[in-house]
């Protein structure tokens, strides 16, 4: 099953698990801002992993029983740590 939007929104300030070519990393999901036309989906952003810079990319990722890739996007540093966006069509 392909996570959703709705499913990493509801983990707003948990954390989850991809998968990088160096292993297992860590991100924190610190904002979800749903599509304003009422469609399905919307911007998540992420933060982490420390010290370690992720390129744009499209990582494996499980969130309860949901697998998919999530593409992450750098969006540079918030409030000193690094975050990346993921947009849910």
């Amino acid at each position: 099953m392909p996570i959703t939007y709705a499913a990493l929104a509801a983990r707003l300030g948990a954390e989850i698990e991809i998968e990088t070519s160096a292993g297992p990393r860590t991100l924190r999901v610190v904002e979800a801002v749903a599509n304003p036309d009422g469609h399905p989906g919307g911007s998540l952003l992420f933060t982490g992993p420390e010290g370690e810079e992720l390129g744009q990319d499209s990582y494996p990722a499980q969130v309860g029983d949901q697998k998919d890739l999530l593409f992450l996007v750098p969006i540079g540093p918030r409030d000193g740590v690094l975050t990346y966006q993921a947009i849910f069509g």
